[in-house]
């Protein structure tokens, strides 16, 4: 201590100042360093949760299609992970409601008070004349094109006037309006359905001609398949007699919709049509009355 205080001040003084802003210029270095790895580390936490929180907001608007893609292997990896997965499920959920029709889906959910049974329906069936004779013209791919288009344009004015599609098959198109209170304001829907078609066949505005069976009557829904390959689909004897009256009506030249008697009825009289005549169809014990829409 006696050499310390015997010692030069000036010196002292000159090493403490020395120490002091070595200290300072630590402090200050350390002080950016802490800042940088606070600012690094908050980062990392904050950029998931902020992606987690826009993805939430994108999802609200129904956008199912946004993926945060993280390759994080901590917790917030994983929950970005499950966020992924949910949005891929509700996106494939939309798509396959988009492919099922509303009854099918009330059905599944098992909203309202739809289930599987009996109901009546008015059921519409769709074809094309000659279809062979067009595919060996035309060729497989170029039909399968034409049909692809053809099958949209139905299918977008059977769902415009409340009806659902049943079922496609090839050239085929089955189409079911269910009758909930009023059989004649469902009658006259699917009227209106032929009469549009007939007009865009008339000014060319379809790739195939069209003939159209309607009829009227009491058929059961519901699935049928096996396992997890199940279609929701109508069955009865009134789905296999429009099916013979649009037969009838491939053999038409022009104004190729034929209707039953039980349909035409319901129409009251609101609409031009002549006697087609009773044909015998197979299957019917008594000829059936049929009408031509004109």
């Amino acid at each position: 201590s006696l050499l310390v205080v015997l010692g030069p001040e000036k010196k002292l003084i000159r090493e403490v100042n020395n120490m002091s802003w070595g200290f300072y210029i630590l402090l200050v270095v350390s002080m950016i360093i802490i800042i940088l790895t606070t600012k690094n580390i908050a980062d990392d936490i904050i950029n998931p949760v902020n992606a987690l929180i826009f993805g939430i907001k994108e999802v609200n608007r129904e956008n199912f299609s946004f993926k945060i893609n993280s390759d994080r292997n901590d917790e917030l990896g994983a929950l970005c992970l499950s966020f992924d997965r949910m949005t891929k499920g509700l996106d494939e959920k939309r798509m396959m409601s988009r492919m099922i029709s509303n009854t099918a889906r009330m059905v599944t959910l098992d909203e309202g008070t739809l289930t599987s049974g009996k109901t009546n329906a008015i059921l519409l069936y769709l074809g094309i004349p000659n279809f062979s004779k067009v595919m060996k013209n035309l060729g497989d791919y170029e039909v399968f094109k034409r049909l692809k288009k053809q099958t949209s344009v139905m299918a977008g004015i059977i769902m415009d006037e409340g009806g659902e599609v049943d079922k496609i098959m090839g050239e085929k198109m089955l189409a079911v309006f269910r009758v909930n209170n009023n059989e004649s304001e469902t009658a006259m829907a699917a009227y209106r359905v032929a009469k549009r078609m007939l007009e865009l066949e008339r000014t060319n505005q379809l790739s195939f001609s069209i003939s159209i069976g309607l009829n009227y009557g009491k058929v059961i829904n519901g699935f049928l398949g096996v396992g997890n390959k199940r279609d929701f689909t109508v069955i009865g004897d009134p789905v296999n007699v429009a099916a013979r009256i649009e037969g009838l009506a491939e053999s038409l030249e022009n104004n190729r919709c034929v209707i039953s008697e039980t349909v035409y009825s319901l129409l009251n009289n609101s609409v031009i049509a002549k006697v087609y005549g009773e044909v015998e169809l197979k299957g019917k014990s008594k000829p059936m009355k049929v009408y031509q829409l004109v």
